[in-house]
């Protein structure tokens, strides 16, 4: 914030002006606190201004010196101008954000779309209504100053803008994830790059243009939250206390000094909270055995935590997350084989195999049945929602591997996996981070706004249905996949090794098909012949294993460490 005192007639100083630095301005920060408003300027009437000499400013307490009302009032004209120039110049810059959005809609829904709708969605959140509550307010406030010689009360216009700051508080929390979402897509996408870098804005009554950038206009509620407040002061500072306008103003500018206070101490909060979100290790969909039931869940590996997230799901729609749990990785142990079949006998049983064969049937044959139909788009809706019905049963339903975790009080939980590599992937990076320990945020607020971060890092995660994808017909692959497996160098030493093939054939990754183990081998030699289904595989994963022991059992095996 920097401060400006013009020179008023007559060498008189003017009333102080407080405007905003947009060249020094944080980005995620509403005002700075060296500039923030002080609520003692605000009981006691603010502060008068002096000009000295050499042309400097100084504040001093209202004294003798204290300009007339009548000055008072003339002034007060001047910055509700001011103020009303401000809002027209405010308006102007929100139009013109919301220029680009009615035609990035409409293309959304075609077969080549600038942005995704849920890009839309993410970097125009909340600019419409903030676009009418202002221009409201400017039709408002225009009326009553250019209606008459002496302007109307206007305290309940500023009253009733301070208390629709909720939707700024929505825009701030988004804003990381607005201004992150611009970036790539203006990296990536070229159409939306030319628009970005060349948005048309009017600074003037005269209607001339100028061309300035997306992000920058972005910017512009953020700085705008500071400099309405600081007009606010100012208009109260020129006010006669005998005003009818006073004591609400007054009121006002304390109701938005305490939203921003608060606001900026949620903002530096987040900061924290993001810089170590930008550390998140892993995450991914597994289901959680509670009580002999199967629940989806969605895990987060950080530095410091492993928590666990409950999963809302809805057709069509993006998943609601909620925590459940967490636990330091510093306090975390993994259960053996012996152990889970202890804590959770038949866990792994609980769907028959033949069940879960019956489902992906049928799957397929809904799949089938939307290909047929998609051209004459009869029964769609009802097909996807069958489709959305099998394969969220599949996601629940299918994962047999485990995963046995346990607290520092002995308090276990069990995951089940789809991918042998995702087990393994797990356990090796758990077991990396703990040999790094750091503190852990305590609270419950605190895992909560961690989780929000690691989700804002996400770009519109999904289930891992193939239903969620855009155009599932196009990205997947269908029908029967021949592989012959020859051989493999490079090895310095000998060692029981074996290939295993994992594709997400149902929207995760799953074990398809397995060569034999060739013993102590440096060059082992397969010439084993593989088919693998693929009915909507968009990944194939080509995985060398070693066998920890091929003569003993699968669970030995796993109570040793397993294969690698």
């Amino acid at each position: 914030i920097i401060c400006a005192a013009p020179m008023a007639e007559q060498q008189s100083c003017s009333v102080l002006v407080c405007e905003e630095s947009r060249e020094d301005a944080e980005y995620d920060q509403v005002f700075t606190p060296d500039s923030e408003p002080s609520s003692a300027d605000v009981q006691s009437g603010s502060a008068s201004t002096r000009c000295s000499s050499d042309g400097s400013i100084t504040c001093s307490p209202i004294g003798p010196d204290m300009p007339d009302p009548e000055r008072k009032l003339q002034t007060r004209k001047k910055v509700l101008k001011k103020i009303l120039e401000n809002e027209r110049v405010y308006v102007s810059e929100l139009e013109s954000l919301l220029v680009p959005l009615r035609p990035l809609k409409a293309a959304a829904y075609t077969s080549q779309p600038v942005l995704t709708s849920q890009e839309i969605q993410a970097i125009f959140f909340k600019i419409p209504e903030l676009h009418d509550i202002h221009k409201e307010f400017y039709s408002k406030l225009k009326e009553r100053i250019e209606g008459s010689n002496e302007p109307a009360s206007v305290a309940d216009l500023f009253q009733q803008q301070v208390k629709q700051f909720g939707v700024y508080r929505a825009f701030i929390n988004n804003y990381p994830t607005a201004m992150e979402t611009t970036e790539k897509c203006v990296q990536n996408k070229e159409q939306f790059r030319k628009i970005a870098e060349k948005m048309r804005l009017k600074h003037s009554k005269d209607s001339s243009e100028s061309t300035t950038t997306f992000e920058v206009l972005l910017h512009t509620p953020v700085s705008h939250l500071t400099r309405l407040t600081l007009l606010i002061k100012e208009l109260l500072f020129n006010t006669p206390r005998e005003h009818s306008d006073y004591c609400q103003l007054e009121g006002t500018l304390n109701d938005s000094n305490i939203f921003l206070a608060a606001t900026n101490q949620k903002i530096q909060q987040k900061n924290s909270f993001r810089a170590k979100a930008q550390h998140l290790v892993k995450d991914g969909y597994v289901v959680e055995v509670t009580e002999n039931t199967r629940k989806l869940r969605h895990i987060f590996l950080s530095p410091d935590l492993f928590f666990c997230v409950r999963v809302k799901r809805q057709a069509g729609r993006q998943p609601q997350y909620k925590w459940e749990w967490f636990i330091a990785l510093e306090e975390l142990s993994f259960q053996s084989q012996s152990e889970i079949n202890l804590m959770a006998p038949g866990s792994r049983q609980m769907v028959a195999q033949s069940d879960v064969e019956e489902a992906k049937g049928r799957l397929m044959e809904t799949k089938i049945e939307i290909y047929l139909e998609k051209k004459q788009n009869k029964r769609l809706d009802r097909l996807k929602k069958k489709l959305f019905d099998i394969e969220s049963w599949l996601l629940i339903n299918s994962p047999a591997i485990p995963l046995g975790l346990q607290d520092r009080n002995g308090k276990s939980y069990l995951f089940l996996l789809s991918s042998e590599y995702e087990l393994h992937d797990w356990q090796e990076s758990i077991e990396r981070l703990k040999k790094h320990g750091s503190q852990a945020p305590s609270s419950p607020s605190e895992i909560q706004a961690l989780i929000h971060s690691y989700m804002g890092q996400q770009e519109a995660r999904s289930l891992p249905l193939h239903i969620n994808l855009e155009d599932p017909e196009e990205k997947t692959l269908k029908g029967t996949m021949s592989l012959k497996i020859h051989s493999l160098s490079g090895f310095n030493q000998s060692h029981d090794v074996y290939c295993c093939f994992e594709a997400d054939t149902n929207g995760y990754f799953e074990k398809k098909a397995q060569t034999t183990v060739l013993s102590q081998v440096k060059n082992p030699q397969w010439e084993d012949e593989i088919e693998i289904q693929l009915d909507g595989t968009q990944s194939l994963r080509i995985l060398l294993w070693e066998q920890h022991d091929y003569r003993v059992s699968s669970e030995k095996r796993q109570e040793s460490g397993g294969d690698r």
